[in-house]
């Protein structure tokens, strides 16, 4: 059940942090998995939004009261080796303590954000809060999925998958120079949003595997992402659909290869989305850039107020919906 959590603040900032005033926040499926958690009561939802910050704590250089700014949807030091690395999704020190990873509670009125210098970025005037709140997770992860498959001008690309990261990951290959890009997936509006968002041909779920073969002469696809993850039968599928040599790429990873998988010469990558400021100002000139346009994926605007009958909406995939926005 979704409700209100009445959240009370300090009356001063700890070292790193800033107090936001949200001005946009979405719904994610990590917030739905949330409130179906056993634990998941009582949790603030909301990890993807916009807003302006209205406090600085001490030992904060990069943001000032009133600065317009998305957080990444994950805590990042930018001081660990694993940063220093540019694995900020791995980040050592906000994986193993407090307060994080995982930002929670963007979908309310304000928000507190720690490690604030190296997690948020300001957003560019000329970039409006419903382009910017991608960047918080579903393009930055949509975009990884093939940056870490190695994708290469011309590549062959099919999604399995084509929910909001699915079409991320549409609108990133056509971006990156992709070849021919396919789409899979048997719901007829998420069909539509595929080839706006650049899919040459989007497919049936059950007839997926042999289109993408027939597609690319038998071969199979250079990159297939498995955007769905956590599904056995859509990972294996995804397994079916890559050509010998090829690349599998999936939003959350496998415990292990489930069996009947030619696995034979493939390469498997497991991403999760890169986070911190840096990503953000990368993916924001994207956007300045107009290269990628995600606006499609916005199906639905409602009140916060209204955010319990959104939930329901968004998990039982009713009136189309992809996106919703919330605001205050």
């Amino acid at each position: 059940e979704v409700g209100m959590l009445i959240i009370t603040f300090p009356d001063e900032l700890a070292p790193g942090d800033v107090l936001v005033r949200t001005t946009l926040s979405t719904i994610c499926g990590t917030d739905i998995h949330t409130i179906e958690a056993p634990d998941g009561i009582g949790v603030p939802l909301g990890h993807e939004a916009v807003g302006i910050v209205e406090a600085v704590g001490p030992g904060v250089h990069k943001l000032a009261r009133g600065d317009r700014i998305v957080a990444s949807c994950l805590y990042v030091c930018g001081e660990c080796d694993r940063c220093l690395e540019g694995e900020g999704a791995i980040c050592e020190t906000f994986r193993q303590g407090p307060p994080g990873p995982l930002l929670m509670g963007l979908q309310g009125e304000r928000y507190i954000l720690h490690a604030a210098d190296t997690t948020a970025a300001k957003v560019p005037d000329n970039i409006a809060d419903e382009q910017a709140i991608f960047t918080a997770d579903v393009l930055s992860i949509g975009m990884a999925t093939l940056e870490r498959a190695g994708i290469r001008t011309g590549d062959s690309v099919a999604v399995f998958g084509q929910g909001p990261v699915g079409l991320s990951v549409v609108a990133s290959a056509r971006a990156l120079g992709a070849g021919l890009v396919m789409g899979v997936d048997s719901v007829e509006y998420r069909q539509l949003i595929s080839r706006q968002l650049g899919a040459d041909a989007v497919f049936a779920a059950g007839e997926g595997v042999a289109r993408v073969k027939d597609a690319t002469g038998g071969r199979g696809a250079d990159i297939v992402v498995d955007a769905v993850g956590g599904n056995v039968a859509v990972f294996q599928d995804a397994c079916r659909a890559s050509r010998d040599g090829g690349v599998v790429s999936t939003v959350l990873g496998i415990q292990a290869p489930p069996p009947d998988v030619p696995l034979i010469q493939r390469t498997l990558v497991a991403t999760l989305c890169p986070f911190g400021t840096r990503r953000l100002e990368r993916l924001m000139a994207m956007l300045g850039s107009g290269r990628i346009d995600l606006s499609p994926l916005i199906t639905h605007r409602i009140p916060l107020a209204d955010a319990p009958a959104g939930y329901a909406m968004f998990r039982e995939r009713r009136e189309g919906v992809v996106k919703i926005l919330l605001t205050p």
